[in-house]
């Protein structure tokens, strides 16, 4: 597949992975297995801003692998594969979510394509009175499930699904964990995501292949697959990227910068989040 030059995505093939392992069933907890992958991630990330890491997902690990897991395969979760993952900005809940999405595809399966809407081609022809409602802060949402703890209570927020910031029209979107306050607003949101399935595009990521995703113009998911737990599975290697940092109250930087916000003391119809 090509991708077309005036899209918010960047997909580059044949990028020299050196040799990859079998793919293992839990993340391994080294990224030197595939160094020389890894280390050209990051080389990626750093031309995009800085690649940053969240304290609460895979304990503030900066490279995350990608992997089908046993026990999440239903799961909205990365992890998944038996279920459709639904389309969503990364991380669409966070004050801080990353300006850019890099996905290193390090073993790919031609049966787990990869989705994606670029949200320019839903704005071409959106409804002023649909717009008017997206841009109004009263759509409720709330952290993924790889954010959350059990036994934890944790906030909603209030955002619009659209945003004008910087000259530019951004989106906060994710399918399964955004709902609206009110009627007017849930019915807003139905027509906004009947326009996001009517806009999907499919890429299917192969071994080598590097995807830069601007993760204010797109959302991303994947179709469900069957995972075989036998060292030939799908394996991708995730880095999220920041523009500007935090500041020090909300990030740490030590090895690399891990962004800190808390996401568990539950207030009523918070209005936050409002700038993607």
């Amino acid at each position: 597949m090509t991708i077309e030059p005036n899209e918010p995505l960047t997909l580059i093939k044949g990028v020299e992975i050196g040799q990859i392992p079998a793919t293992p069933l839990i993340p391994p907890m080294s990224d030197d297995i595939v160094k020389q992958a890894s280390d050209l991630l990051l080389k990626f990330g750093a031309h995009y801003g800085f690649p940053v890491a969240y304290k609460q997902e895979q304990n503030g690990r900066l490279i995350q692998h990608v992997l089908p897991n046993p026990k999440t395969e239903f799961a909205q979760i990365s992890s998944s594969s038996k279920a459709l993952l639904k389309m969503h900005t990364e991380t669409a809940f966070h004050p801080h979510k990353p300006d850019v999405l890099i996905l290193m595809c390090l073993r790919g399966d031609k049966n787990a394509p990869t989705t994606y809407v670029n949200f320019g081609d839903i704005l071409r022809n959106i409804d002023v009175g649909l717009m008017y409602e997206l841009m109004r802060p009263q759509f409720y949402i709330q952290p993924d499930l790889s954010f959350k703890e059990n036994k934890k209570q944790y906030d909603e927020w209030l955002v619009p699904v659209i945003n004008f910031k910087h000259k530019k029209f951004r989106f906060i979107f994710d399918e399964d964990l955004m709902r609206g306050k009110t009627e007017v607003a849930n019915s807003a949101l139905e027509c906004f995501k009947k326009l996001v399935d009517e806009n999907i595009k499919e890429i299917v990521l192969e071994d080598g292949d590097v995807l830069i995703i601007d993760n204010h113009q797109v959302a991303h998911g994947r179709k469900p697959f069957q995972p075989r737990y036998d060292g030939t599975d799908r394996w991708l290697m995730r880095l999220m990227v920041k523009e500007q940092l935090p500041d020090k109250r909300e990030c740490v930087v030590s090895t690399h910068p891990v962004i800190t916000t808390e996401f568990c003391s539950p207030q009523k119809d918070k209005v936050a989040f409002t700038s993607a």
